[in-house]
């Protein structure tokens, strides 16, 4: 559906760029805990990073245990954990330590966000067009641990595959902006 037909257009493109805020922040977790968890890479391949993470917080996944400070461990407060607007009020600082935190965080955020509202101003909101902002974030998950440790990882890989292959799909169904 092109945003011409849709009463509110710009509003859909809003909460598409807020989706993209988030996902970004997501793809952030993922660039970061992902080697770790996976063992991939020099920097991580024996596991002691791992072993010790699991030590100390019972678990470490995607989603646990919450974001913390890499200098002094503290945990992220929520109001301190909205995608690019926490770092800006922060001043690119933690809160407890006042450490400098990247501005790599904030910019995959931000790259995300602008991304994904651009998305759907140009293409519209069509099913199989959709598929394309996860598979954004696949790629560029897959992409930056690639460069980072020289492996694929395989599940990356296969979850690209397989919404490229739905993409397809939908796209052959007709539920696709280039198929009229």
């Amino acid at each position: 559906m092109e945003l011409s037909q849709l009463p509110s257009g710009w509003l859909v493109v809003f909460w598409f760029g807020v989706l993209g805020l988030c996902v970004g922040s997501f793809v952030n977790v993922v660039c970061y805990r992902l080697p770790i968890i996976r063992k991939l890479g020099p920097e991580f391949a024996d596991g002691k990073q791992l072993q010790e993470l699991t030590l100390k917080h019972g678990k470490f996944s995607l989603s646990s245990p919450r974001s913390a400070c890499p200098c002094c461990h503290a945990a992220i407060r929520l109001q301190h954990n909205i995608p690019v607007i926490s770092w800006l009020m922060l001043r690119g600082k933690c809160a407890s330590c006042q450490s400098p935190i990247s501005w790599n965080y904030p910019a995959v955020e931000l790259l995300f966000g602008v991304a994904f509202g651009a998305y759907v101003w140009f293409e519209g909101v069509w099913p199989a067009g959709l598929l394309s902002l996860p598979m954004m974030a696949v790629a560029f998950c897959g992409l930056w641990i690639h460069r980072r440790t020289q492996q694929v990882v395989a599940p990356l890989a296969l979850a690209f595959i397989s919404i490229l292959a739905g993409q397809v799909v939908l796209t052959i169904m007709g539920y696709s902006a280039y198929v009229q």
